[in-house]
């Protein structure tokens, strides 16, 4: 194995289905792709990017013992929140105004009646 593999070869790759625009971040647009459900093994649900989010507000941890991170995310004049799941440790690194590439799934979030958009969080790195 190790004739045959190169340093790139083992450099850990995130899949995506698309970037997502400013203008893709809208509640129709995530039911479209939600509608695509069920969700699973032969159908995958869509993965997606933003290149270039900006944090708007600092992170927040939340859940128990603090393990989850809310994300206030700028992309051009669209705002959106994020969660992502076991990642609430990144929030201490991050703050206002960083600069973040993201990997996500659409999700729609209703609660006390009102439906929004929402970003499954599954990774992110700063952007270049």
């Amino acid at each position: 194995v190790n004739e045959r593999l190169t340093a790139e070869d083992l450099v850990a790759t995130r899949r995506f289905d698309a970037d997502a625009d400013p203008a893709d971040l809208e509640a129709r647009v995530f039911a479209a792709l939600t509608a695509l459900a069920p969700f699973g093994q032969g159908n995958p649900g869509a993965r997606l990017r933003l290149a270039h989010a900006v944090v708007d507000q600092t992170p927040r941890r939340v859940g128990r013992s603090a393990a989850h991170l809310t994300l206030q995310l700028r992309v051009g004049d669209a705002r959106i929140r994020g969660i992502a799941f076991g990642r609430g440790e990144d929030g201490d690194t991050l703050g206002a105004g960083d600069k973040l590439e993201v990997l996500f799934e659409p999700k729609l979030n209703t609660w006390n009646g009102v439906t929004r958009p929402e970003l499954n969080i599954l990774d992110f790195r700063p952007a270049d």
